[in-house]
């Protein structure tokens, strides 16, 4: 005789063996569904500034700037950023970091920026633990050696070259202005008025002019003595110019220059060099105004 297997009815008309394997399969899909908002909270940081680059200029500073932290899209409250920044641009007090926390909004305000004299392209980096992000800072720059007649810039020098040596002088209706140039060259200029380039080969530093005249000295870079853009003749073979003055009296200029050999030689109006003095101290020599005298250090000697 067959065996059937025994079907109990429960509340509802279904048998009980068709209700216990219906719940055996839907147990594990109410365990799968419980995992999911675990693996959305595992989300990685996301860092970004308002701004791919920020714009300033040297010496200012840069302001507003923050740093928005998600989390799959939404907003992060509390992380721990730390943003730094790059190429001579600090915050305040010289630091080159900050640290703080976001707030509700997700946001880190950024503390102003100082943009260094320099300008340039710099980079500001926000750390959140693994995650990063960037963005550009960016300033022009501040030129360097600029000629200046009392507070006016004085135009005209060539791009790329700066002033290392400036001179002022009046006479009763104009300044006369000399600069020497990055390039070695002698540029004058009338009450400020556009440069025009004199001479070349100036030795740096060389350059003299004073008081009341319109005309000037200086020594070229290899040692030779120069009125205006005429060479003086006289100093001895092998002796080269250290220091150069120029003046004007009413009839002449009166330029004396100092020589390696520690003598300081005379010459009027350009004319050949005689000696007058030895052992003078290397860049002791002084002369100026409408006078034909001269200053000096004597160096330690017997003579």
């Amino acid at each position: 005789m067959e065996n059937t297997p025994e079907t109990t009815a429960v509340d509802g008309g279904l048998p009980r063996r068709t209700v216990l394997a219906g719940a055996a399969w839907t147990i594990p899909v109410i365990a799968a569904a419980t995992i999911t908002p675990t693996a959305s909270a595992s989300g990685t940081l996301q860092l970004a500034f308002d701004k791919t680059t920020y714009n300033g200029t040297a010496c200012s500073t840069i302001t507003g700037a923050y740093v928005t932290v998600t989390t799959n899209g939404a907003a992060t409250t509390g992380a721990s950023i730390t943003v730094s920044l790059s190429n001579g641009y600090t915050f305040s007090g010289g630091s080159t970091s900050a640290t703080g926390l976001s707030g509700t909004n997700g946001r880190y305000m950024v503390p102003d920026i100082n943009v260094p004299a320099a300008g340039g392209t710099a980079t500001s980096t926000a750390t959140s633990g693994s995650s990063t992000g960037t963005a550009t800072l960016s300033a022009s720059t501040v030129p360097d050696g600029i000629p200046y007649n009392v507070t006016t810039p004085i135009q005209g020098l060539p791009t790329g070259v700066t002033a290392t040596q400036i001179t002022r002088q009046e006479t009763s209706n104009n300044s006369h202005l000399y600069v020497r140039g990055s390039d070695g060259k002698i540029y004058y200029s009338i009450s400020g008025g556009t440069l025009t380039p004199l001479a070349s080969n100036a030795k740096d530093g060389s350059l003299y002019a004073c008081a009341s005249s319109s005309g000037f000295a200086f020594i070229t870079t290899s040692g030779v003595p120069m009125n205006i853009t005429t060479p003086i003749q006289g100093l001895p073979t092998g002796v080269t110019a250290t220091q150069i003055t120029r003046q004007e009296t009413s009839n002449n200029s009166h330029l004396y220059v100092r020589g390696s050999d520690g003598k300081i030689y005379y010459s009027i109006s350009g004319g050949t060099l005689t000696p007058l003095a030895s052992n003078a101290k290397d860049g002791s020599l002084y002369a100026c105004a409408s006078s034909s005298g001269f200053a000096f250090i004597k160096s330690a000697s017997c003579s």
